[in-house]
């Protein structure tokens, strides 16, 4: 494990045609997060194709914090790209980011839903991220979360339920009586 430290810690790749540096500073005591170009949807396609993804799932399973939610937030940055959100899912994303909605900190749980949100845009990764359990976790969010969670969860949630699946997994998991408090304001 420590030799991927080294590895990664180190790793910096820097694209002359596109003019940005991605920098993935991985080592627990560094206080620089990584930096990766959104304001570009070609970037992010270059970026996921220069192979970020797979370093980033298999660092998401870690039990830092601090380098979950970066890792959170560069995965959701990535699936700003329409052409990225299937390789994102197709990468094996999807039950390491349902592990960590599972255990991580408020912020990384609401990073997360807004990253499952874009992920259920694409009808293939509606029907996976349903088969990970990842609703009821989505539904507990919605009664938890802050208002920014709170809205990208109950996005996220009407995306998914557009799968008859996921509807009868919502309803099982109660989805009701958040979305009724939500409404009604209770």
């Amino acid at each position: 494990m420590s030799k991927l430290w080294d590895i990664l810690a180190g790793y910096a790749w820097i694209d002359r045609d596109v003019g940005y540096i991605v920098k993935f500073s991985l080592q627990p005591n560094r206080k620089e997060k990584p930096k990766i170009a959104k304001n570009k949807l070609e970037n992010l396609l270059k970026i996921a194709k220069a192979g970020a993804v797979k370093p980033l799932i298999l660092l998401i399973s870690l039990a830092n914090p601090q380098l979950q939610e970066y890792d959170v937030t560069a995965i959701l940055n990535l699936s700003l790209c329409d052409e990225n959100k299937e390789f994102i899912a197709s990468s094996g994303a999807i039950k390491p980011l349902v592990r960590a909605l599972r255990l991580g900190t408020p912020m990384v749980k609401e990073n997360l839903a807004c990253a499952l949100l874009r992920l259920s845009q694409v009808d293939e990764n509606k029907f996976a991220i349903g088969q990970s359990k990842a609703i009821p976790l989505l539904v507990n969010l919605l009664e938890s979360g802050g208002f920014c969670g709170k809205k990208d969860t109950s996005t996220a949630l009407y995306s998914l339920c557009s799968v008859k699946e996921n509807k009868i997994k919502a309803v099982q998991a109660g989805i009701t009586k958040p979305l009724v408090e939500e409404v009604f304001g209770e």
